[in-house]
């Protein structure tokens, strides 16, 4: 039974990676990795051209999730395509590029990943699928898991902004709620606070698309 549930957990939520001693990336510094020629040629052409943030995806043969969320990503690509680029950054081993490859096709995907093993050995990566934000001089900004995959943090990542996170949503009572009525995260009994691109308090982070409202937690 246990071992159905962990089945369960890991479709739904991704593969947790082993706890070893490994180095973190470090937000507000140069993305470290400068090994893998493809990854660092492509990094080195964004700050010399186009000069777009970059978020990398990290993603795994075993997990599932990843290759879920890689429509989405082609999604984010295509309508950010000017501002930002998506890197696809394969955990390497023996069935990658033919699991990949089979899904590029049923799902159309444009990516050409890049694929490496030293990465995932040598920093700590504590789930996939793990998003690495970078801004346009390659400055790791922050690194996520899929909740902070929404619209307001693509706006606010283009405009220099800090992302908010789930865990700040978490930590601050706050619910994030479009004009669809969809909710970005959490759930509960809300009352209403504001609306629109004014701020809450005077921390910037609460600086807001007109696109969503915000709640907290009564």
């Amino acid at each position: 039974m246990k071992y159905i549930l962990l089945i369960a957990a890991t479709l739904l939520t991704g593969i947790a990676l082993p706890a070893q001693k490994k180095i973190p990336l470090e937000l507000g510094t140069d993305f470290p990795y400068k090994t893998n020629k493809n990854l660092n040629e492509l990094l080195a052409l964004e700050r010399k051209g186009k000069g777009r943030k970059i978020i990398i995806d990290l993603f795994g043969s075993s997990c599932v999730v990843c290759f879920r969320m890689m429509p989405k990503m082609q999604e984010i690509q295509d309508k950010y395509r000017d501002s930002v680029l998506v890197v696809l950054l394969g955990k390497e081993d023996r069935d990658i590029r033919k699991v990949f490859d089979k899904f590029k096709s049923k799902m159309s995907l444009n990516f050409d990943p890049v694929y490496d093993s030293a990465f995932f050995d040598t920093y700590s990566i504590p789930f996939l699928p793990h998003y690495i934000w970078l801004d346009e001089n390659g400055i790791t900004q922050a690194t996520t898991g899929t909740d902070e995959l929404n619209p307001l943090n693509f706006e606010r990542f283009i405009a220099g902004l800090p992302l908010i996170t789930k865990s700040e949503i978490a930590k601050q009572n706050l619910m994030i709620l479009n004009f669809f009525g969809q909710r970005e995260w959490r759930a509960g009994h809300w009352s209403f606070i504001q609306v629109g691109t004014q701020s809450l308090g005077q921390n910037p982070i609460y600086k807001l698309s007109k696109a969503f409202a915000v709640f907290r937690q009564r």
